[in-house]
């Protein structure tokens, strides 16, 4: 069976099309959220002209409704304040809340005046995570930039970082699940080979297995995986590495 492949319109949400930003699927209400990101010369085509050394970071939650083909731009004030994110990850998570919720862990943030391309830049703790309620975009009564709360992470806590992946594996009954987040970037460009696994819904934190590596090592960053089994996490992506 093929599919063809068709392309929407979202300028009227949004102007510009970001990069880096955080992104998931909630498969049972045909809903995409893409978070924050950052707007630079390889973001989209309107945006070649601007110097190689710029770097935008944008706020808002992009919500895309797949029934329509439509989307919404909403405030994410509440979260970030105007030190918007990128290069973290959000997790979707369903069978909690009404509607699932978004996690979401770690990256960078800066400023929105601040133009300058920082590199890894100001990283994010990771003692702490953020949830997102998805309910809150369907209540009118709700202000439009929805509902987030912050949540304390106990246990062994990772270094800062980006780029990494995770990925979720729910018991059968949805009751709990682990989120695990592998690799990543860090400062002074320390690429991770490391496992973390974040217990739901007890938020704490578990290392089974920990190398820090470097760009001449086996550590990875910049992926994302698709599927969990008993013994092994599979990724499709491609990985950029830094020549000697």
């Amino acid at each position: 069976m093929t599919y063809d492949w068709d392309f929407y319109d979202m300028t009227k949400s949004v102007q510009y099309r970001p990069s880096a930003g955080a992104f998931s699927t909630a498969r049972d209400q045909n809903r995409s959220f893409w978070l924050n990101g950052q707007v630079d010369s390889g973001s989209s085509i309107q945006t070649t002209n601007l110097e190689s050394s710029t770097s935008i970071f944008q706020p808002g939650l992009i919500v895309i409704n797949h029934d329509d083909q439509t989307a919404r731009n909403i405030s994410t004030d509440a979260l970030v304040g105007k030190t918007p994110r990128t290069r973290g990850r959000t997790q979707w998570c369903v069978g909690l809340g009404t509607n699932g919720i978004l996690l979401l862990i770690g990256g960078n943030h800066k400023s929105i005046s601040d133009t300058m391309d920082r590199g890894v830049g100001d990283l994010v703790p990771m003692d702490r995570v953020h949830v997102f309620d998805v309910s809150s975009i369907y209540d009118e009564r709700v202000s439009t930039g929805g509902t987030w709360y912050e949540q304390p992470v106990t246990g062994d806590i990772p270094e800062r970082r980006v780029d990494f992946c995770v990925m979720k594996a729910s018991a059968a009954d949805l009751s709990s699940f682990n989120i695990y987040m592998y690799g990543g970037l860090g400062a002074n460009n320390v690429i991770f080979d490391d496992i973390y696994v974040l217990s739901m819904p007890s938020f704490s934190k578990l290392a089974p297995r920990a190398r820090v590596g470097t760009f001449a090592d086996g550590g990875k960053h910049g992926r994302k995986y698709i599927r969990a089994t008993l013994d092994a996490m599979v990724t499709p992506a491609i990985e950029l590495v830094k020549e000697k």
